[in-house]
């Protein structure tokens, strides 16, 4: 969201999200649907531009419609709830609606086989007062009285069984009665039409509150790791094929997320992919993900012990480009390339609100207490994403600015997956994890060129600029920043960050909890129960059960993985797999860390 000054606070270091396209060449193009809400928030059109999130962002102009494709033309195995709508009739209804939802028109009304009655017989004082005032003419004179209308006897009637029939229906009002205003209020549907499984909200309540977007319905939990006894994690060793471990190392640590990966290897991902979202693949990255890793847990084939992926490879090519070939790749920016593309995927959202924010909007949301903003900006995200990707690993924080002269503020909220935190270098060549996190949650005073242009002083000011944690997430991941940008290279830090492998307490890092925002997970969820990771409640405890390693610089380096199995670490260098001990997985090579939140 912008600043109410027209400049966006940019959040320090690279914040991973689900914003990173697809492919490069992907043109997005979205629905566009007009809706309009009185709340304090404008809420304009539906379309699918997305917001912008950390760095990485979208373009996507609009599409004038939306088709949904029948259940028989998609790859994919949807509940019957979810695919019958689409396809129910090709008649068109002429309604304004009916074009963009496919909805069926009404079959005219059957004459009962007995009538042979005329119709004059049926008009009621109403429809006599009604051909009275149109038997004249404005000028007074009186109109050619029409001939009462024969109605045949249809094929196999009984004239003597007559039976109650619908009488047809008046003629529309000429002047003077046409010309009469109708000053009530129009009338609306009772109730939306159902598509793909999913009802539209009531009409009579958008006059009040926004509508919720249509999605696709989900009855996955979302739980913590089991912790008694833990989760033995199915492991195999993957194939380098040219570089690739930058591939193969975040693919074990997703592997050993096992709640998350419960939802792959269950096959429960089929009945949830979008096949709508212009950002995704149509499900092709998520299926290519979920059968590898039911080959990775299913312990490898024949007698080898590792796998080749390359069919998942070769899907990632197709999708984004940069990955053909043998060059050497970033492994987080990987990682975040897979989860973002899994989030289009498997996004529950049909259709995407267009949320536009004015500098009226953005003074009330700054008065709100900074819980309760949060909470609504976090409702506010969870309408347009919605997926088993924000349910693990997203979680929000609070970006303000304050100006030093005036003392005006503009806050805002983003959502993050990976959060990446500066690696400082220690006199000593070793600092522990907190130091890193609290160099990230510093406030910095931005002058000079990167002075923020105040609204109020209407001029550039120094501005003092804050981050903060608001909502964390089941599965918090830490990227380790080692590369720094040093002219035309990158430098790479090889400070030795202590992590701790029980109990990394982050609840210091999060606001003071007043109760007055509840602690909901987002739109359309119940978590008052202490089962829910995603309960906003103190404290905020993690146990890490991940690593990805580097070791060399960016461009020749290798990627390596550590993973936690029951009561043991398992050490994965591409194909190979071997049980290590604990104390060997806390080094200087460490690069991305990967904690589950324990339940206390």
């Amino acid at each position: 969201m912008l600043e109410s000054g027209g400049r966006r606070p940019m959040l320090r270091g690279s914040m991973s999200s689900s914003s990173t396209s697809l492919t490069q060449t992907q043109t997005i193009s979205e629905n566009s649907t007009t809706a309009s809400y009185p709340s304090a928030i404008t809420y304009p059109s539906f379309a699918s531009s997305r917001p912008n999130l950390n760095g990485y962002g979208y373009t996507s102009p609009s599409s004038p419609s939306t088709t949904y494709p029948s259940s028989s033309t998609s790859p994919f195995t949807y509940p019957s709830a979810y695919t019958t709508a689409s396809s129910s009739s090709s008649s068109s209804h002429p309604n304004s609606y009916s074009s963009q939802y496919d909805i069926t028109s009404p079959p005219q009304a059957s004459l009962s086989p007995s009538l042979t009655r005329r119709r004059s017989d049926y008009i009621d004082q109403s429809q006599e007062a009604l051909s009275l005032s149109q038997s004249h003419s404005s000028s007074g004179y009186p109109h050619q009285a029409r001939s009462p209308i024969e109605y045949p006897v249809l094929a196999g009637s009984n004239s003597h069984q007559v039976q109650h029939m619908i009488r047809p229906p008046p003629l529309a009002a000429s002047s003077p009665l046409g010309e009469r205003q109708n000053n009530r209020a129009p009338l609306v549907p009772s109730s939306f039409p159902n598509v793909n499984g999913v009802a539209y909200p009531n009409s009579a309540s958008t006059s009040l509150t926004p509508p919720v977007p249509p999605r696709i319905p989900s009855t996955f939990p979302v739980t913590y790791f089991p912790s008694s006894p833990a989760p033995t994690i199915g492991i195999s060793g993957l194939k380098n094929l040219g570089n690739t471990c930058y591939m193969n190392a975040p693919i074990q640590c997703l592997s050993a997320t096992y709640p998350f990966a419960r939802f792959f290897l269950e096959n429960k991902w089929k009945n949830a992919v979008n096949m709508q979202n212009k950002m995704g693949s149509k499900g092709a990255l998520t299926s290519g993900f979920a059968g590898l890793l039911r080959m990775m847990w299913n312990g490898g084939t024949g007698d080898l012990r590792y796998l080749n992926p390359g069919e998942f490879r070769k899907t990632v090519c197709q999708l984004n480009s940069q990955y053909i070939g043998t060059d050497q790749h970033d492994s987080q920016e990987f990682l975040s390339f897979l989860l973002d593309g899994i989030h289009e995927d498997l996004n529950r959202i049909l259709i995407r609100p267009n949320i536009v924010r004015t500098p009226e909007d953005e003074e009330k949301l700054e008065k709100l207490p900074a819980e309760v903003a949060s909470e609504q900006e976090w409702k506010l995200w969870r309408e347009s994403n919605d997926s088993v990707i924000v349910d693990y690993f997203q979680g929000q924080l609070k970006n303000q600015l304050k100006c030093l002269t005036c003392s005006k503020a503009s806050t805002t909220y983003n959502a993050f997956s990976i959060l990446s935190v500066p690696v400082p270098h220690g006199r000593s060549g070793k600092v522990p994890l907190k130091q890193s996190l609290d160099a990230f949650f510093n406030a910095e005073i931005l002058e000079n060129d990167d002075a923020w242009d105040c609204p109020q002083c209407k001029t550039k000011r120094p501005a003092a600029k804050q981050l903060s944690l608001a909502r964390l997430p089941p599965i918090l991941v830490i990227h380790l920043k080692r590369f720094e940008a040093n002219g035309r290279f990158s430098d790479k830090v090889d400070t030795f960050v202590d992590f701790p492998l029980k109990a990394l307490d982050m609840t210091g890092y999060m606001p003071a909890s007043t109760g007055i925002a509840g602690a909901g997970a987002g739109a359309g969820v119940s978590v008052s129960s202490p089962d829910d990771p995603r309960t906003q409640v103190p404290p905020y405890r993690y146990d890490l059960y991940g690593v990805t390693n580097h070791v060399g610089n960016l461009s020749s380096g290798h990627y390596t993985a550590f993973v936690a199995s029951r009561d043991k670490w398992m050490y994965c260098d591409d194909s190979v797999v071997k049980t290590v001990d604990s104390k060997q997985v806390v080094s200087q090579k460490a690069y991305v860390l990967f904690y589950k939140r324990t339940q206390i």
